[in-house]
């Protein structure tokens, strides 16, 4: 998975490089999408007894995979 930083860093400069503009609305709603999933897996991992800065942990690990 993408950080979200660097998917906004490469949308800001493909318009940049192009001139195309996206619509931010779509963007946030993506964003808004991801992090209720977020939660929700850390809700899971959470209920399997983890604790929550040992569920953050996992969470990334898994994200970097």
């Amino acid at each position: 998975m993408i950080p979200l930083s660097h998917l906004i860093f490469l949308l800001l400069h493909s318009k940049q490089e192009t001139g195309i503009e996206f619509d931010f609305c779509l963007l946030f709603l993506e964003i808004e999408e991801l992090e209720l999933e977020c939660e929700l897996e850390l809700e899971l991992i959470e209920s399997l007894g983890f604790e929550k800065e040992e569920s953050k942990f996992l969470l990334d690990f898994i994200a970097i995979d």
